[in-house]
């Protein structure tokens, strides 16, 4: 998308706007689902890296 987004110059935030809602307007659906599948996995892992983590952290609290 950013490729996209910067093939013409921009010279001003609303420029930028309106480049990006162009952009953003066409793409295809099934690119935006597998971004969103994407983020939704890593989301998962980091969740379920943090509860390992705070398992571990109360197992070391209650040893010492």
């Amino acid at each position: 998308m950013q490729q996209r987004v910067y093939e013409c110059c921009i010279n001003s935030v609303h420029e930028l706007k309106q480049r990006l809602i162009e952009v953003w307007n066409c793409l295809q659906q099934n690119i935006i689902d597998a971004a969103i599948n994407e983020w939704t996995e890593r989301l998962r892992a980091c969740m379920h890296a943090c509860m390992e983590m705070d398992n571990i952290l109360s197992v070391y609290c209650e040893c010492v």
